[in-house]
């Protein structure tokens, strides 16, 4: 239906259907024409040899070993045993005595794509293994880091000493607190016999019996009382004087510090200098702590970054490998193959001695890559004894707030505060955990401070 003239315009004008079709039938046209240009690689190496095969044999063994150069590398193999099988067929089936023209020309296109098949493979060998190295190299640059910890701007010791100090001045505090208490009434100052008295904060009751004796006091001829009587209370009076003297003294040593007269004993001073030491030395354990909460910190995010350096590298490394490992056979089998053909050619340049034997010689030959051809192996880097393998951490972290830590560097000081809230836990609370933490005091330290320990006191309570 398109063998007529489709190009008229006015066509559309008189017949749009027919125009349609013209449109239709370029389409087809041009399909056409692209699915010859997309036809594979081996229609195209057959119809080569088909043409070469009526002229000439040898030339048609050259069309096809030009077809080589366009295989792709994962049918070289099969392409190269076929030509193999082409030149044992023609070898054995010609006549080498009289040697046709165009077999040496055929050899020698052939020979120069198999030269220029081998530069190749050893080119792509050669890139392999530079590519190789230089990500095995790149996982080598991913370093492990050292723990070289600086000294902290503090010592342990003036954390001691600060809280030492401290427990003196709150001491202070607490015996003008009690004094505060004695002189606002003292027990000592509350004894029956003293009653009333101005430093006595009860109000016990008397206890006095004597008085009944007697009606009268003052002698006189109807008095009802003796002179035993009499004397009996005198007695009795001067026991109760003794016994004043005494626990007045009692009373007066208990008072001697306080006002000369009850009331309030100011210990605001007192109070000031113990809170104000004990801010200083909060904030003196809380800089110490502190040290050992930001190095463990910059520790662990050194670690974390070593180890994603090393898995990220690795892992493009690891994967190199493998398609090396799936590569590398495929290059050495063309090796092989290559090496094959080229004592084939080497037959038929000299035809002597028993061919068929010779040809069956090159075909039954085996090659071993270490010995014929060691240049075409790579080298993998992770399989290098020396090649560094993924560190993990062993250096243990000191965790502020925890028993180790109080034991190691306070000596179990009760006078510090246990658990700082700033600092306390502050490596457990760390996004990545690389490190141990140090749980418990190194043998030989503990030793070493044993015959040192600090004062430590009872912990006190407000």
């Amino acid at each position: 239906p398109c063998s007529a003239p489709c190009t008229t315009r006015s066509l559309w004008k008189m017949y749009p259907l027919a125009v349609i079709l013209v449109l239709v039938c370029s389409l087809q046209d041009s399909l056409q024409v692209n699915a010859a240009k997309l036809s594979s690689h081996a229609q195209q190496e057959l119809a080569l040899a088909e043409g070469a095969k009526s002229t000439n044999p040898w030339l048609a063994l050259m069309a096809r070993s030009w077809a080589l150069a366009g295989t792709p590398d994962a049918n070289k193999y099969s392409s190269l045993g076929g030509l193999e099988a082409s030149i044992v067929k023609l070898a054995k089936n010609g006549n080498l005595d009289h040697p046709d023209p165009n077999m040496q020309n055929a050899i020698n296109s052939i020979r120069a794509l198999l030269q220029s098949m081998l530069s190749s493979i050893n080119a792509s060998n050669a890139d392999a293994q530079t590519d190789l190295d230089e990500k095995g190299e790149a996982v080598r640059t991913c370093k492990a880091p050292t723990s070289n910890f600086s000294r902290p701007p503090i010592t342990s010791q003036s954390v001691i000493d600060c809280r030492n100090a401290e427990e003196i001045s709150f001491q202070e505090w607490q015996t003008c607190m009690a004094l505060n208490g004695t002189c606002q009434g003292t027990s000592e100052c509350c004894a029956d016999v003293l009653q009333p008295h101005e430093y006595c904060n009860q109000v016990p009751a008397l206890t006095y019996t004597f008085g009944s004796v007697c009606s009268s006091m003052t002698p006189n001829p109807t008095s009802t009382c003796s002179t035993s009587d009499v004397n009996t209370a005198s007695a009795y009076f001067r026991q109760k004087m003794a016994e004043y003297q005494q626990t007045l003294r009692i009373c007066e040593d208990s008072i001697a510090s306080c006002p000369r007269r009850p009331g309030w004993v100011s210990c605001d001073s007192q109070e000031f200098v113990y809170k104000s030491n004990k801010t200083l030395c909060d904030n003196h354990q809380l800089e110490f702590e502190s040290y050992y909460c930001s190095e463990a910190a910059t520790f662990e995010s050194a670690w974390e970054n070593y180890t994603f350096c090393y898995n990220t590298k690795m892992a493009i490394l690891s994967a190199s490998e493998s398609v090396e490992h799936a590569s590398l056979p495929g290059r050495q089998s063309q090796y092989r193959a290559i090496l094959r053909i080229e004592c084939l050619l080497q037959v038929l340049e000299t035809a002597a001695g028993d061919m068929n034997a010779r040809l069956q010689q090159c075909i039954d030959a085996r090659y071993d890559w270490s010995t014929d051809f060691p240049w075409i192996t790579i080298l993998f880097p992770s399989e290098n004894e020396t090649f560094p393998s993924l560190t993990n951490c062993s250096t243990p972290l000191w965790e502020p707030g925890i028993d180790a830590f109080a034991s190691h560097f306070y000596q179990n000081n009760s006078l510090m505060e246990a658990h700082l809230p700033e600092t306390g836990g502050c490596v457990a609370r760390l996004s990545s955990h690389h490190c141990p933490i140090q749980r418990t005091v190194p043998s030989l330290l503990l030793m070493a401070r044993s015959s040192s320990l600090s004062r430590s006191s009872s912990p006190r309570q407000i």
